[in-house]
């Protein structure tokens, strides 16, 4: 089955009608290096530098073979986990879209201690205070939920979370419930809400302390 939530014309033209053995390589590529990660570090030149610890929690991609029973949302594309609860600490600067807002004029600055949001920061205190409202439902909405990798090359950002979280060159953190999530995740939030931005450097490290960067600026390594 394909999950296709607010699906538009343009989508299906666009990031559904994409080469999906060529992505499914790239999936496989990747996935690669992400198998034996102890933790993630993420910067961006806009000020994200955030370290997360997804040591036992497995990355998986929606690009494949669906088999009978199952669903994935169309448009596919992206590598994700349930990085750990309570091992994400530093800041994220959002600059592409956040679920149920949109696309965002104004950068949105996360701050995360031990797992946990403890700070929304912008110049638009209208943003601030109305991703406060949304976000803070029960005491598991503010903690990590995902770490999420867009690798489909037609994906655009448009506002619809259902296509801007494939979109290559982008990353995503959610916060909020993983309970579901393949591998693990104890989150057991009533919502799930996904933040995005643009041109991300992600770098693997493994136990043995050696790293690994699968993404500079946005490109696939």
């Amino acid at each position: 089955m394909g999950h296709m939530p607010g699906i538009t014309e343009a989508m299906m033209l666009g990031s559904v009608n994409v080469n999906y053995l060529e992505m499914q390589n790239s999936a496989e590529s990747v996935l690669k290096f992400l198998k034996d990660a102890k933790q993630i570090h993420i910067t961006t030149e806009e000020g994200t530098d955030v370290l997360l610890g997804v040591d036992g929690r497995p990355f998986v991609t929606d690009v494949g073979v669906i088999k009978a029973g199952e669903m994935s949302n169309l448009p596919c594309g992206e590598i994700y986990c349930a990085p750990l609860e309570t091992e994400t600490n530093g800041v994220v600067v959002f600059n592409a879209s956040v679920g149920d807002i949109g696309i965002l004029g104004t950068p949105l600055k996360v701050y995360l201690k031990n797992g946990r949001v403890t700070k929304f920061d912008s110049e638009d205190k209208k943003l601030v205070s109305k991703i406060t409202e949304l976000q803070n439902v029960d005491n598991d909405s503010m903690v990590i939920g995902e770490l999420g990798i867009g690798i489909n090359s037609k994906a655009c950002i448009t506002g619809n979370m259902l296509e801007d979280e494939k979109a290559l060159g982008t990353a995503h953190l959610a916060f909020g419930n993983n309970a579901d999530f393949t591998g693990g995740g104890n989150n057991n939030s009533k919502i799930h809400r996904d933040f995005l931005f643009y041109r991300p450097t992600i770098e693997t490290i493994y136990d043995n302390n050696s790293k690994h960067f699968i993404m500079k600026e946005g490109k696939l390594v």
